[in-house]
């Protein structure tokens, strides 16, 4: 059984916290006279 060698913290925590960030098409919208929220784009994934 092979493995595959391991990351360094630090950029074990910079992909992690890449990942999270999230990208235009995944923001939510609150549009402010109907107050709904728009999350299609974040659905559609």
């Amino acid at each position: 059984m092979v493995r595959a060698p391991l990351l360094p913290v630090a950029e074990a925590l910079s992909r992690i916290r890449g990942a999270m960030q999230p990208v235009a098409a995944e923001t939510v919208a609150l549009p402010d006279a109907h107050g709904r929220i728009l999350a299609a784009p974040v659905l559609s994934r």
